[in-house]
């Protein structure tokens, strides 16, 4: 239950309180993907996180064995108007916990062993205010073959997603736009890629292998004045500087003022060294 106090003002203030949304037990993942049920999220006040247990064990004789967020395939959040919230992979959610933590902390999920349980517990800062409540949650459990390059026979599940909810968020809600693009050598312009018209507050990126990229170019306007060209190790020193954990390998944050993207003049350029895939991450609140 929410606990409501009166401030100096005599407006009501709404203390952090969690509630459990999902819990599923022993769920055996198959050699095919499995969309759960859409979940509402309750409407008692802003959401200002949600944070989960997961829980994996794994059978089989397991050659590349991969991190438990694997068994998430599908996490989609919309708002009350069917509009994403997110729309991400369970192997985006390390990423998006850091984006979105106050004080840039990473939390590594555990890599799948066999018939031993392994862990991933983290949390994602999304907020939601009331007008764009309630929430839905839909969840896709992966394949257990993802767990592993080869050997996986199966796997067993456990999952627990609690919402926090507060209060005083403004007019806040958490948008998260992804998009997948292939670099190859050489200059690859990728501006036209981004999501046009969302007022950014993060621009992030995710890259398989740091050695095939070696710097940024990124303007939001085009604009020379705008243009900045920003060394790989200029990033990495900055986040080192930042984030708690530091600079966290392939995952890379631009820190770019706030702005609103126009394709045909927002400017992100990745001079590559080598064909690799990159996600990019906008991240709003509006």
């Amino acid at each position: 239950m929410l606990s409501v106090l009166l401030d100096n003002m005599g407006n009501q203030v709404i203390q952090n309180k969690t509630r459990t949304l999902m819990q599923y037990s022993s769920v055996s993942l198959s050699a095919n993907a499995q969309v759960q049920s859409t979940q509402v999220i309750p409407t008692l006040a802003d959401v200002t996180g949600i944070d989960w247990d997961l829980k994996v064990n794994v059978a089989g004789t397991l050659t590349g064995a991969k991190t438990v967020e694997n068994a998430i395939q599908r996490l989609v959040i919309s708002d009350r108007n069917g509009k994403p919230v997110m729309d991400v992979a369970g192997t985006d959610l390390p990423l998006l916990s850091l984006l979105l933590s106050p004080n840039g902390s990473y939390s590594t999920p555990e890599t799948a062993t066999e018939s031993t349980d392994k862990y991933y517990r983290d949390v994602l800062g999304i907020t939601a205010v009331l007008a764009n409540q309630p929430l839905s949650m839909q969840i896709t459990f992966a394949p257990f073959s993802a767990l592993a390059t080869s050997g996986a026979t199966g796997a067993t599940v456990d999952l627990t997603m609690n919402v926090w909810y507060g209060s005083n968020l403004g007019n806040e809600t958490t948008r998260i736009y992804k998009r997948n693009v292939s670099v190859t050598e050489g200059d690859n312009f990728e501006g036209i890629n981004l999501v046009n018209g969302v007022d950014v507050n993060t621009l992030a990126f995710k890259i398989g292998s740091e050695s095939n990229l070696t710097g940024i170019t990124f303007s939001s306007n085009g604009n020379m004045d705008d243009l900045s060209k920003m060394p790989l190790q200029q990033i990495r020193n900055l986040e080192n500087d930042v984030y708690r954990d530091g600079h966290q390998t392939g995952i890379f944050n631009l820190f770019v003022t706030p702005f609103k993207v126009a394709t045909q003049n927002t400017r992100l350029d990745f001079d590559a060294s080598g064909s690799d895939t990159i996600s990019i991450y906008q991240i709003a609140n509006n």
